[in-house]
């Protein structure tokens, strides 16, 4: 039994230097978001003290039906209070948190990169695995990422 929990203990799974990466750069007003997850000790390691948001697909049925993070997200949001930033994003909503005029921060899967192309703009800070915490700069977004925001090409157009 000792040696089974001591494997265990030496397999770290946490996403302790991520947090820690997190926790020394970012500053008051930069959101932070989950992609298509949610890192629980991340959070906890960063000391994040504002909401994360987390995108998913959150229409779809399946969520709510297994006792797992979605349901617990889901369940939630009954005790949010009127006039509260929503937490729960569809993956269309992340452009408007993206193109806020903030530097934002990324977390999720490395092959997230593919299904959000605006990780293109954004800069890897670190990875424990296969999840990463990427910081997608204020500035820099092109035109297509952030529709009908204005761009440091738009001007004198």
């Amino acid at each position: 039994v000792a040696l089974i929990a001591g494997v265990d203990i030496a397999r770290d799974n946490s996403l302790r230097p991520l947090g820690r990466a997190l926790a020394a750069q970012v500053r008051p007003g930069e959101p932070v978001v989950f992609l298509h997850g949610y890192y629980f000790d991340l959070a906890f390691y960063a000391r994040l003290t504002a909401p994360v948001r987390v995108v998913e697909d959150w229409r779809n049925p399946e969520f709510g039906r297994k006792d797992d993070w979605h349901k617990e997200l889901l369940d939630a949001r009954q005790f949010v209070a009127a006039g509260t930033e929503p937490v729960l994003l569809d993956p269309s909503g992340l452009a408007d948190i993206v193109c806020g005029g903030r530097a934002t921060w990324l977390v999720g899967a490395v092959n997230m990169t593919e299904r959000y192309p605006l990780l293109a703009s954004a800069r890897e800070v670190a990875r424990k695995g296969t999840t990463v915490l990427w910081r997608l700069p204020a500035e820099g977004l092109s035109a297509a990422a952030c529709p009908g925001k204005p761009s440091a090409s738009s001007a004198g157009m």
